[in-house]
């Protein structure tokens, strides 16, 4: 008889257990976290001792001026950096990685070196002033390498106006348009009411 289970996501319990006509008794526990690996083995015989092995791996990364826990590094890893944006959802591959923490930072490990690693981020977790101008870049960091990769966030300030427009000396109120405002990276849209109104 042998029962398994696998992790739901990428992080998570797997487990497996068997015994057989023996009444022997065998399995494996592996906790995967972002930060490292925890196993547990066991086995246990009939007429014998209960045996067990604790295993833990992890690593310790730095890059981008600063010290991360991780997983084992066994391909390459990623800095996302979202500045000052707390708790944004990081995806690798469209597999969800981990939230940025309170300085908005997250480490990827499990990337695959030289080749491109599509990194993605859910942008509707950040705040409402907050606003994330590119949501997904791809990298190709080398082998035992890192990358930092960071995605501007740009603080919002809202605008409420009606607009006026000049035309050869008389004033004229646009109405049922669209004004867009850009720069520095950054574009804002937004209608324009019949009044001018816009925001």
């Amino acid at each position: 008889l042998q029962i398994q289970g696998s992790p739901q996501h990428l992080y998570g319990l797997g487990y497996i257990t068997s015994v057989d006509s023996a009444h022997t008794l065998n399995g494996s526990l592996l906790y995967r976290s972002q930060y490292g690996d925890l196993g547990l083995d066991y086995s246990k015989g009939r007429g014998s001792v209960f045996t067990d092995t604790l295993r833990a791996s992890g690593g310790l990364a730095f890059i981008g001026h600063g010290a991360y826990l991780t997983r084992p590094i066994s391909g390459a890893f990623a800095l996302v950096d979202v500045p000052d944006t707390p708790n944004v959802h990081v995806y690798l591959e469209n597999q969800d990685v981990g939230k940025t923490n309170k300085h908005g930072k997250l480490l990827v490990a499990g990337l695959l070196p030289n080749y491109g690693n599509a990194i993605r981020l859910e942008d509707t977790d950040a705040p409402l002033n907050a606003s994330i101008q590119t949501e997904q870049k791809l990298i190709a960091p080398p082998l035992k390498g890192g990358a930092l990769v960071t995605f501007p966030a740009q603080r919002l300030q809202a605008l409420i106006g009606v607009l006026q427009v000049l035309v050869d000396g008389k004033v004229v109120i646009p109405a049922d348009g669209e004004v867009l405002i850009s720069g520095n990276g950054f574009n804002g849209r937004s209608d324009i009411g019949t009044g001018g109104e816009f925001y």
